[in-house]
């Protein structure tokens, strides 16, 4: 496939250019994730005491004890997925005594992987989704071809949508640049195999601009335009052609213009090949940036980082829901929770989010904080608290993530 297609820039209101995804046809995933730390947002709870004041003098110890419980399920899911992993492991230190896993065994290993990010709310692109992405590239003005059949397995997620000011020498400004907002996606995650090796590869990023998303897929190539390939073509053909027509005409004036000819086709055949040169060049001192500066863990510590990111989310997902739920009665269902989170984030953070109210809702539920199910009413405090606590002792809902993955 190659992507021809790139967004055209946007002149904004300051005067600056915004290149937009939207424009290639990508249309960016609902933002479930929360860019607040869980103890940013519990200070903001207990600044409004007037409006939550039933969990002022609850707040921390509620938040240690919700932790304690979800690190415990965290923890065991670690250790499940991480012996797993192991085998696949392209950077694995320690001897491997088992045999490589089956087709059927590295299926299921990535379905896991996929349950672990997505919990970590992070949002799956699909098929389509990657195609528009790479339709987006800009690639400094390079074709991309990508090469389906060099991979046995590719998956794309990614988290966090906002927007950067980059600049970019031009002519008209070669030394400040010309402004410009580009869409990045702060997280991505590239989870690929490929073809004939047994190995599983894992790849976190930071702050990727969709336009640049290609040059992170293992098998995405650079290839020359058809329009330069047909420069190359007829400077070349018009070198040969016009030489041998020389050699047939024979005379002075003719040889002359046929020599003015053949230098000018050979000019341009040059120019086209080292305009390629330069951008294959550019794309992978990019590429190399990308690598370098942008890459947050590989592999197995990729596995790390989203497990504790998982225990974050649902920490600050759970404690968000309890506390709207328990001052307001009029929250009675998912859809209800969900607006009035989204707008507390937004009134207290200045932050857009979708807020995840079915997974704040199902984390209460395997807690068992409930007053009043049907009607989402939480239990007092101290109730919670004493659960709580008794859950973790009896290590309730240890095994929750290695059982639901398999039965989502």
């Amino acid at each position: 496939m190659d992507a021809q297609a790139k967004p055209e820039p946007v002149d904004g209101p300051d005067g600056s250019q915004r290149i937009l995804a939207s424009r290639a046809g990508l249309h960016l995933p609902n933002d479930r994730f929360i860019p607040v730390r869980s103890e940013d947002l519990v200070e903001a709870i207990l600044e409004q005491s007037d409006r939550f004041p039933q969990v002022t003098d609850h707040m921390e110890a509620l938040c240690r004890e919700m932790d304690r419980v979800i690190v415990q399920e965290t923890t065991a899911f670690q250790r499940f997925i991480g012996r797993r992993y192991d085998a696949v492991n392209p950077a694995r230190e320690t001897k491997a005594v088992r045999p490589a896993p089956n087709d059927a065994a590295l299926a299921e290993l990535q379905q896991m992987l996929g349950y672990l990010i997505e919990k970590a709310n992070y949002e799956h692109l699909d098929k389509a989704e990657i195609e528009a992405t790479i339709k987006a590239a800009k690639s400094h003005g390079m074709q991309i071809r990508t090469d389906p059949d060099r991979l046995e397995r590719l998956e794309l997620y990614v988290r966090g949508q906002a927007e950067q000011e980059q600049r970019k020498r031009s002519i008209r400004s070669p030394i400040r640049g010309k402004k410009r907002v580009v869409e990045v996606f702060q997280r991505l995650v590239v989870v690929f195999q490929f073809k004939g090796e047994p190995t599983l590869n894992l790849k976190l990023f930071r702050d990727i601009p969709v336009a640049d998303v290609e040059a992170l897929l293992p098998h995405a190539e650079a290839v020359m335009s058809l329009f330069d390939r047909f420069k190359v073509a007829a400077g070349s053909a018009g070198a040969f052609g016009g030489i041998a027509w020389k050699i047939a005409a024979g005379t002075a004036i003719f040889g002359q213009l046929a020599w003015a000819g053949i230098v000018a086709l050979c000019g341009l055949s040059i120019r086209a090949f080292f305009g390629y040169r330069r951008a294959r060049h550019t794309r992978a001192s990019q590429m190399t940036h990308n690598l370098y500066y942008r890459i947050v863990a590989n592999n197995a510590g990729v596995l790390e980082l989203l497990l504790g990111s998982i225990g974050q989310e649902e920490l600050k997902e759970a404690v968000l829901g309890y506390t709207l739920l328990l001052h307001r009665p009029d929250l009675t269902t998912d859809t209800d929770l969900e607006v009035a989170a989204s707008q507390w984030l937004k009134e207290t953070f200045g932050v857009t989010v979708d807020f995840d109210a079915r997974d704040a809702i199902e984390t209460l539920d395997r807690f068992e904080l409930w007053a009043d199910r049907d009607q989402l009413v939480p239990v007092s405090p101290a109730q919670a608290h004493q659960r709580l606590t008794v859950h973790w002792r009896d290590a309730a809902s240890e095994r929750y993530h290695i059982e639901s993955w398999t039965h989502p």
